[in-house]
C-alpha cells in the first residue's frame, strides 16, 4: 500500500480526509541511488515506462551489461512502494524509425513492440490488439502496489482515445481480478476548459468496478504561467474524482498539486527537477531539457538557483526550512541534498494542506510571488464553490 494512502473502494464517500495525502516522486533514471537512501521515509514513486525499457544493443549502456530496468530493479530492492506510468501516451508520435530520441527509449519499451509506430486508434480496435497492449504494459509491473491500464491523451469525451483508454482500464482490472488499478488520465488545455477531466470521471467509474488511484494529467498547462481559470478547472476535476470514489493524484504539476490536495486529490505526483509538467507534444515534439535543480522555498511557492537560495538565505530574505536539519543550503551540500529538501518540504505542506485548507491557500495569497498568489485566489475560490454546494 502507497505509504498513508488508503483506498475505501464501493462507497464514494468512503475516502476520509484524516487519511495522510501523500508526496509520489517522480525520479529520473539515474537517481537510483537517492531512492535506496531516502526508501524507508519515502510515500512512493512513479515510474517512467522509458526507464525500464531495453537499452539500443548499439549503445554503451547495454555494451556495459546493463539492461535498462536498473531503477525498477533498486526501487523494488529498497521496498519502495510504487506504481508505473506506462507512458502510452507518447505511442502516437513515435515514427519507430530511429529518429525518437526525445522520447529516450520509448519507442524500445515491449508495449510499443506490438503496435505500429506511430500508433492511431483504428489499431486497437481489434480486441486482441489491445489485449496484446495491455499485457505488454503489464510485464515489468512486478510488485508494483497498484497495476496500470495503458492510457492516451483525449480531447473530448467523445474521442476514440479516450474510448480506448476506457476499454484498457476496463481490461486491466479483469486481468487483475477485479482489484483496484491505477489509471493515467491526461487530456490537452481545451479538454480541460471544456471539462472533459471533471467529467470524465463518471465514465471511468461505470468501467470500473472497483474505484483507485486516478493520475489526473493537463498536456500543456503550466502552473506558473496559467490562467487562473484553467488552475481552477483542475481544482475542480479533482474534487469530481474523489466524489466518485477515485483517489486522484494532481500528476506533473509541479507544486500546484498542494493546492489540489487542500481542494481534495489523495495526492500529488510529480519529480523535483522535470517531470513537473506534461507537454503537449502537438504543439511541442521537442525536448526541453529541465536544467538544474532549483530549490523550493518555503511559504513562497517558488523554485530559486541554489546559489541564489544560499545567498538570500544568508542576508535573510527568504524563510528557513521547517523540518529540522535540513542541509540543503549548506556550501557544501549536493543535489541529492536539494531532492530531498523538496520532497519533505513538500511533504510538510501537504500536512497543513489537508489539516487546514483555507490557511493553507491564505498562505499561498500571501506570497511574493505572483503565480502563488494566483494559486491561494483559486484554491480559496474552490473551498468556497464546495462549501455552498
Amino acid at each position: 500500500m502507497l505509504s498513508g494512502l488508503r483506498l475505501h473502494p464501493g462507497d464514494p464517500g468512503d475516502r476520509h480526509q484524516a487519511d495522510p495525502a501523500v508526496f509520489l516522486v517522480r525520479p529520473e533514471h539515474h537517481e537510483a541511488r537517492f531512492l535506496e537512501n531516502h526508501a524507508a521515509e519515502l510515500d512512493g514513486v512513479v515510474l517512467l515506462g522509458r526507464h525500464l525499457a531495453p537499452y539500443a544493443p548499439d549503445s554503451r549502456e547495454h555494451a556495459q551489461g546493463l539492461r535498462g530496468d536498473e531503477l525498477a530493479q533498486a526501487v523494488r530492492g529498497a521496498g519502495i512502494d510504487f506504481v508505473l506510468d506506462p507512458d502510452t501516451a507518447v505511442l502516437p508520435y513515435l515514427t519507430g524509425d530511429g529518429l525518437d530520441a526525445a522520447f529516450g527509449r520509448a519507442e524500445l519499451m515491449s508495449c510499443a513492440r506490438t503496435v505500429q509506430l506511430p500508433l492511431t486508434a483504428d489499431q486497437l480496435e481489434d480486441t486482441a490488439a489491445l489485449c496484446d497492449l495491455q499485457v505488454a504494459v503489464l510485464a515489468p509491473q512486478a510488485k508494483a502496489t497498484y497495476p496500470s491500464a495503458a492510457y492516451f491523451r483525449f480531447t473530448s469525451l467523445k474521442d476514440p482515445w479516450l474510448t480506448i483508454s476506457l476499454q484498457v482500464a476496463a481490461m486491466t482490472q479483469s486481468l487483475v481480478r477485479g482489484g483496484p488499478i491505477a489509471v493515467f488520465v491526461q487530456v490537452d488545455l481545451p479538454a480541460l476548459r471544456t471539462g472533459a477531466l471533471a467529467n470524465a470521471a463518471a465514465l471511468y467509474a461505470d468501467a470500473l468496478g472497483s474505484p483507485g488511484l486516478a493520475f489526473l494529467q493537463v498536456a500543456g498547462l503550466d502552473v506558473e504561467r496559467a490562467d487562473p481559470a484553467d488552475l481552477l478547472a483542475y481544482l475542480h476535476a479533482a474534487e469530481v474524482w474523489q466524489s466518485q470514489g477515485f483517489s486522484p493524484i494532481a500528476d506533473r504539476v509541479g507544486r500546484f498539486g498542494v493546492a489540489a490536495v487542500a481542494a481534495g486529490a489523495a495526492g500529488m505526483a510529480c519529480g523535483t527537477r522535470v517531470y513537473r509538467s506534461v507537454p503537449d507534444l502537438e504543439l511541442e515534439p521537442r525536448f526541453v531539457r529541465g536544467g538544474k535543480i532549483r530549490y523550493w522555498t518555503p511559504a513562497r511557492g517558488d523554485r530559486l538557483a541554489v546559489e541564489d537560495a544560499r545567498a538570500r538565505r544568508r542576508r535573510g530574505s527568504i524563510p528557513a526550512c521547517p523540518v529540522a536539519d535540513c542541509n540543503a543550503l549548506e556550501d557544501r551540500s549536493d543535489a541529492d541534498a536539494v531532492r530531498w529538501h523538496n520532497i519533505h518540504l513538500t511533504v510538510q505542506e501537504l500536512a497543513l494542506a489537508q489539516r487546514d485548507a483555507r490557511s493553507f491557500a491564505e498562505v499561498l495569497r500571501e506570497s511574493p510571488i505572483g503565480y502563488v498568489r494566483d494559486w491561494g485566489e483559486v484554491l480559496d475560490t474552490a473551498i468556497r464553490s464546495s462549501a455552498q454546494a
